[in-house]
């Protein structure tokens, strides 16, 4: 699999030998680094796309993930600003808002992130059932099953729900 990797970002640099500022490519060799772990040249790509179209918001959402991955949370707080800043709802830096949160233990941040991107979309069974679990650690139980029942409703086969409805009932 890593040698076609390999020829996927030669090809890439093919093209950018000719055309330096081919954003689909600049994303494409972006894309590829970071499916192969190679963050700080994803980085350098997404960091060119960037120069080029600052507000490029699923290039700041790429480089996000990246600094999720990495555990760089300031780093990435500090992007979601500037996303929110021009889109407020976007609902995947919202989300992504939202785990870090939660990650840190920072649980009412986490709550105000969730209960605006609810807001934007009311059936997110992702949302509620994160929700749940939120208030499924805060003792807020009746929360809890409400957000997860919810989720369960819009979202059967929701193992992440299922788990959480077991642990409530069975503790």
């Amino acid at each position: 699999m890593l040698e076609y990797y390999d020829k996927v970002l030669e090809d890439c640099y093919n093209i950018l030998r000719v055309k330096s500022e081919n954003l689909n490519v600049l994303k494409n060799c972006g894309h590829v680094y970071q499916k192969i772990g190679k963050y700080n040249e994803s980085f350098d790509d997404y960091n060119k796309l960037l120069k080029i179209k600052s507000d490029d918001s699923f290039i700041l959402e790429k480089r996000e993930k990246i600094y999720l991955s990495l555990c760089q949370f300031e780093e990435a707080f500090r992007d979601f600003s500037e996303i929110l800043k021009s889109d407020p709802e976007n609902l995947i830096v919202l989300r992504l808002c939202e785990i870090i949160y939660k990650i840190l233990g920072n649980y009412q941040e986490s709550l105000v992130k969730l209960n605006k991107t609810l807001k934007i979309e009311p059936n997110d069974a992702t949302g509620l059932d994160l929700r749940g679990s939120i208030y499924h650690k805060l003792g807020k139980y009746e929360d809890a099953q409400y957000d997860l029942k919810r989720a369960l409703e819009i979202d059967l086969n929701n193992s992440v729900v299922l788990e959480l409805m077991h642990k409530e009932l069975f503790g």
